[in-house]
């Protein structure tokens, strides 16, 4: 019995694992890059990298706190993108509100850390050399921060 509920949970995972994959297919192929899970993916609405491996500021425009861009943090939690009742902006504890009350908040750009993590990390060796464009606006967003 044990063995047969190991082959159903490792089933389960290996789906669980094909459906996240597939909800990030878009962005790894924009970055030519393979991911696996929801620590990066890319948001065309915002326009900027999300993920709880992107590290942030809240997007609130009275609080510097570092947050990252998962799940934890977007607007009504737990949805990719804010779901129907968010936004897809990232708020802290203190700033996420009971429902989506940002409006007229706009988001913040990439913090210096990520910024200089892209331009120099090998793993972003291959979306720097297909991006040069991007590239040359982070390098100078990295000079002006």
């Amino acid at each position: 019995m044990q063995n047969k509920q190991w082959v159903l949970q490792k089933n389960c995972l290996y789906m669980s694992h094909f459906v996240v994959r597939l909800a990030h297919l878009q962005s790894a192929f924009s970055r030519t890059k393979k991911f696996m899970g929801w620590s990066i993916g890319y948001d065309n609405h915002w326009m900027r990298d999300i993920g709880y491996g992107v590290p942030c500021k809240c997007d609130h425009p009275d609080c510097d706190k570092d947050i990252d861009r998962g799940l934890s943090y977007v607007c009504r939690g737990s949805e990719p993108y804010g779901g129907e009742d968010g936004c897809g902006l990232y708020f802290c504890e203190e700033h996420m509100g009971e429902k989506c009350e940002h409006q007229d908040v706009e988001p913040k750009p990439d913090v210096k850390e990520w910024v200089e993590h892209k331009l120099n990390d090998e793993s972003w060796a291959e979306w720097r050399k297909n991006n040069p464009d991007e590239v040359s606006k982070l390098k100078k967003l990295n000079a002006n921060s």
